[in-house]
C-alpha cells in the first residue's frame, strides 16, 4: 500500500495522503482507519508543542479506536491505540497520566495475549516499566497500594530491559526500541551500554517519520548524561 511505503520513508504526510479521504467515512474499514491512526501518532510525535501533540495523539486515538470496533482481533488497530494512548501518557501529572498509563498497558498484554511475539507490544510495557521505576520509589508504593494496578506492581528495572530488549531481538530494525532500551540505561545509570546502544542507532537507516527524532533524542540523553553521574532509584 501506497500510505505503508510513504510511512517507511520517513514521509508522515504520505502515510496520510492515501487514506484520508475515507477516514471519516462510515464505510471506512480497519486498515484505513489504523493507517490513520499511525500517522496521525508520527504527527503528534513531531508536534513542536504539547497542546498540537496532544491534539494530533487525541485524533489518533479515536481513529485507531474506531478500528478496533470495526474489527476487534486486529493487532494493528490495536497496537496504534496503545501507542497514541501510552505517549499522551508521557506528559503530564501523575493523577492524569496514571489512568492512560494502565490503559496502555492493558492494551499491550491484550495484544501480547494474542501475540506473544509481538515486538510492539513489548517495548509499550518495557517503555512503560521504565517511566514507573523513574518515579520516587514513596509515589511508586503508594500508587501501587491504592490501585493495584499490575503496571505500578510489577515495575522493575530488570523487567523493563527485558522487555525492551525483547522488542529490539524481535524487530531489530525499528529505531525507537533501541532509543527506549538507550534511555531505560541511563536511568539505571548504565552510561556506557547506554553510549553502545546510541552507536549503533547511528549507523541504522531511518525507518519511520520519527526515526530521526528518536536518534537525536537518545543523543542528547548520553550527551547530558556524561556530564552527570545519575543513580537508580531503588
Amino acid at each position: 500500500m501506497q500510505a505503508d511505503s510513504a510511512f517507511a520513508h520517513g514521509s508522515a504526510t504520505g502515510a496520510l495522503e492515501p487514506v484520508r479521504p475515507w477516514l471519516d467515512s462510515a464505510r471506512a474499514d480497519a486498515a484505513i482507519l489504523w493507517r490513520g491512526a499511525r500517522a496521525y501518532v508520527a504527527f503528534g510525535i513531531l508536534a513542536p508543542t504539547r497542546a498540537e501533540s496532544d491534539v494530533q495523539l487525541l485524533r489518533a486515538a479515536a481513529y485507531a479506536q474506531r478500528a478496533m470496533q470495526s474489527a476487534p482481533r486486529d493487532i494493528d488497530a490495536r497496537y496504534w491505540y496503545a501507542v497514541a494512548t501510552g505517549r499522551r501518557a508521557l506528559r503530564g501529572d501523575f493523577r492524569r497520566i496514571l489512568p492512560l498509563a494502565v490503559e496502555t498497558y492493558n492494551e499491550a498484554q491484550r495484544i501480547l495475549a494474542q501475540d506473544s511475539l509481538h515486538a510492539g507490544a513489548h517495548d509499550i510495557i518495557g517503555k512503560l516499566y521504565s517511566e514507573v521505576r523513574k518515579l520516587p520509589w514513596l509515589v511508586r508504593k503508594l500508587a501501587a497500594t491504592v490501585t493495584r494496578q499490575d503496571v505500578l506492581r510489577l515495575a522493575s528495572w530488570e523487567a523493563a530491559e527485558f522487555h525492551l530488549r525483547r522488542a529490539m531481538a524481535l524487530e531489530p530494525s525499528a529505531i525507537v526500541y533501541r532509543a527506549d532500551l538507550a534511555q531505560l540505561y541511563v536511568r539505571m545509570g548504565r552510561h556506557a551500554d547506554a553510549a553502545a546502544v546510541v552507536a549503533t542507532m547511528e549507523s541504522m537507516p531511518d525507518r519511520t517519520p520519527a526515526d530521526r527524532l528518536f536518534k537525536q533524542e537518545a543523543r542528547r540523553l548520553v550527551i547530558s548524561a556524561d556530564h552527570r553521574s545519575p543513580t537508580a532509584s531503588r
